[in-house]
């Protein structure tokens, strides 16, 4: 299903995918090569997203830093400012909007944001699973308890890929 009418297609995509009823889930495929996110000015509550290439690579600069990710890698970005991303082969950017309420630990510096969540990751190996079940339509949610449900395990999830981080290797001095 497109993307609803009144707001623009995330990274100037041909298309993009989301669940029906909306729970924050979109894959948008044919993204453009260059695109700028920019914060909703209308938003009283600071929005997150997370972030995952299907296909080629991303280079995402934001308030001064910088990251790369590769494909099925992803990371977790605050939208309270302009978020530039460059693309190198682009095929599917996957992108899940973020309630704070139902993630809390994305507050802080713990949160993780603008860090790297390699491919590797259980919690992000069951989170792209499970979106691209609730993508297909393969789990119905045709009530409100289950979008509630549906929504609350896909934040779970990302909690989860956001908490297992593997511990940095430390530089070895030249």
């Amino acid at each position: 299903e497109a993307a609803t009418p009144d707001l623009p297609l995330p990274f100037d995509a041909r298309c993009v995918l989301t669940t029906r009823p909306d729970i924050g889930l979109r894959s948008c495929f044919g993204p453009a090569l260059h695109w700028v996110w920019r914060p909703r000015r209308n938003e009283g509550d600071l929005s997150y997203i997370l972030i995952r290439p299907a296909e080629g690579r991303v280079v995402i600069r934001q308030g001064g830093g910088r990251i790369a990710l590769r494909a099925r890698e992803a990371a977790a970005l605050a939208l309270d400012q302009a978020a530039e991303f460059v693309l190198a082969q682009p095929g599917r950017i996957d992108v899940i909007e973020l309630d704070a309420a139902l993630l809390p630990l994305l507050a802080g510096e713990a949160a993780g944001l603008m860090r790297v969540i390699p491919r590797s990751n259980p919690g992000l190996q069951a989170l792209a699973h499970y979106g691209a079940l609730l993508l297909r339509g393969l789990l119905p949610l045709n009530s409100a308890e289950l979008q509630a449900l549906a929504r609350a395990h896909v934040h779970d999830l990302v909690g989860a890929a956001l908490s297992d981080r593997e511990p940095a290797v430390a530089a070895v001095p030249a």
